[in-house]
């Protein structure tokens, strides 16, 4: 068996590594049609490649991409989700084959929690990943409550650095040869301190996108903006696209997405409760239930 990799053929590119077509060829007796005859059989599979270096995005790629994510989580935050683990990682991004405009998509609500369905839904874990968590969320004590939505907003400037700079905003150069924990204790200290460790000939030479990740990075999440209030911010709405613009609320007025959505979640939910139900056994509402219906009949 072997694997080839089309480097020629991109399927999607993050941050820290690029995605591409492979070919998984296959030792198994070949079938009519599915390879020229002589050749072994392959399968398609995606190929994740690491990059060995980070480094910033230039700025006409970096902009439109991180406009995309925050319509993404705009609208999350409308419809009262927070995703509580916004990291570079979970950004996919598909470059279309025919004109090389890139999408993004966010993904993996692992963590995520709906502010409007109850109140036991309200964030109040220390969830996420560390280089990207808020400075509320790193110190919360045990069962206080911290806005979902403003860590979001955090997490998000800390996307904008790496995307922009290529540094984490809180990790003087200076450290990067450190240990990892003390690394982790500078970016936490620095970040509760409001310290913001962008070189600063990176900063004064894109001064609007530093203002914007200054904001988004503001200690106290009460004077933090929302997302909301991000898509505001001139640099973020110089070239957005007109069909972007007003994305959130179109979609937000569509009954029949809203009505779909809140069908596939609660199948989900039916879902997961199921597969909970089957490994831990049924919860002792139900036990109880049951019990009662036994001794009425």
């Amino acid at each position: 068996m072997r694997l080839e990799v089309m480097e020629d053929e991109v399927l999607g590119a993050g941050r820290s590594s690029t995605v591409f077509l492979g070919h998984w060829y296959t030792d198994e007796p070949a079938t009519p049609g599915a390879a020229d005859e002589g050749d072994a059989p392959w399968i398609p599979v995606a190929c994740k490649v690491l990059h060995k270096d980070w480094c910033q995005l230039p700025h006409s790629l970096a902009r439109p991409l991180f406009q995309q994510f925050l319509l993404a989580l705009h609208f999350c935050h409308k419809l009262g989700l927070s995703n509580r683990d916004c990291k570079i990682t979970d950004l996919l991004v598909r470059v279309s084959p025919d004109n090389g405009a890139a999408r993004l998509q966010l993904t993996d609500f692992s963590f995520a929690k709906d502010s409007e369905r109850d109140a036991d839904s309200n964030p109040m874990a220390q969830h996420g990943s560390m280089l990207f968590a808020a400075p509320e969320v790193i110190v919360a004590p045990p069962l206080e409550r911290y806005c979902g939505q403003k860590a979001d907003v955090w997490s998000a400037g800390v996307v904008l650095c790496t995307l922009l700079f290529g540094c984490h905003p809180h990790l003087p150069a200076a450290d990067l040869d450190r240990p990892q924990c003390a690394q982790l204790l500078a970016i936490i200290d620095n970040g509760a301190q409001g310290r913001i460790m962008v070189p600063p000939q990176e900063a004064a030479a894109q001064p609007d996108a530093f203002s914007l990740m200054a904001l988004m990075l503001t200690p106290d999440p009460a004077a933090r903006p929302d997302a909301a209030a991000v898509l505001l911010h001139p640099w973020l709405r110089s070239g957005l696209a007109s069909d972007l613009a007003d994305l959130n609320e179109r979609l937000l007025a569509d009954t029949n997405l809203r009505a779909e959505a809140a069908a596939k979640g609660e199948a989900m939910r039916a879902r997961v409760a199921g597969m909970l139900e089957r490994l831990l056994g049924p919860s002792s509402e139900e036990e109880g239930a049951a019990s009662e219906g036994a001794a009425s009949g």
